[in-house]
């Protein structure tokens, strides 16, 4: 299904049908790299049983400086569904209708639109931060800017910094977010790459040392809590194991904290 959260700032922009003739796809301009044939038929398959759920983001092709003739909006946002209704035979589509935008703000708008909707690979963010942002900037305001987490820029920046095979197996998710971020701490990040890659390959990626400590699998911390339970310590201390597997919420580890402040024994 065709489907993101629309904010509540883009409701304020008026849908239009427009004729999809006048509308002028530039490739380069997308921060995602290419449309693959299995995408744009999964989308249509959903538009033609579902209808199109969101519109796509235009803008008037007179507010931009260097534009073919022949069209009147360039699209902003919606490259995989204005190609998807094209394979349908529609004619029109509905638009939202974004004026006064400048380049820098029409990117931002099609790189945050694409990961919400989580289109992109790591390399292909990396590469939509690196567009977006040519000149320097503090990790921190991009983070701000983007309302995403510091580590989350770092990741980004940094692959850029490292080998093209690196950067190709994070664009086909055999390394992720996780796996870059020891690599580009490591002494030696392609040596680092390729244990991580060799250890995926032969199914004991879990068992890779990582900063010379093993990563445990999440099934053998939960076996791990049941056995302490099982020998009669304390449920509220084992909250705090459990917090780091994702078994246990922020209120949860927030419950355990109050419950130790109170039984101070515990905290010799």
């Amino acid at each position: 299904m065709v489907y993101f959260s629309m904010k509540e700032a883009d409701r304020q922009y008026k849908v239009y049908q427009i004729p999809i003739f006048e509308i002028w796809v530039d490739d380069e301009f997308n921060c995602r790299q290419g449309i693959t044939k299995e995408s744009v038929e999964t989308t249509a398959a959903s538009i033609a049983q579902d209808g199109l759920l969101f519109p796509v983001d235009v803008q008037p092709i007179e507010e931009l400086a260097d534009a073919p003739g022949g069209f009147k909006y360039r699209l902003v946002c919606g490259f995989r569904r204005l190609t998807a209704v094209k394979q349908l035979g529609w004619e029109t589509i509905p638009a939202r209708l974004r004026e006064g935008l400048n380049e820098r703000q029409a990117s931002l708008l099609n790189l945050t639109e694409n990961l919400e909707r989580k289109d992109l690979n790591l390399l292909e963010e990396a590469l939509a931060l690196d567009k977006l942002f040519p000149t320097y900037r503090t990790i921190r305001s991009i983070s701000k800017e983007l309302n995403k987490p510091i580590k989350w820029v770092t990741v980004r920046r940094n692959l850029l910094l490292l080998t093209e095979w690196i950067q190709l197996a994070a664009a086909s998710g055999r390394l992720t977010s996780r796996d870059l971020q020891l690599i580009q701490h490591a002494h030696d990040p392609d040596e680092k790459a390729r244990q991580l890659l060799r250890a995926e390959k032969e199914g004991r990626k879990s068992q890779v040392l990582y900063n010379g400590k093993h990563v445990r699998k999440k099934s053998e911390v939960k076996a791990l809590i049941v056995q302490l339970l099982e020998e009669g310590f304390n449920p509220q201390l084992l909250r705090f194991i459990g917090w780091t597997i994702g078994e246990v919420d922020e209120k949860g580890l927030q419950e355990a904290l109050t419950w130790l402040r109170n039984h101070k024994g515990w905290l010799k």
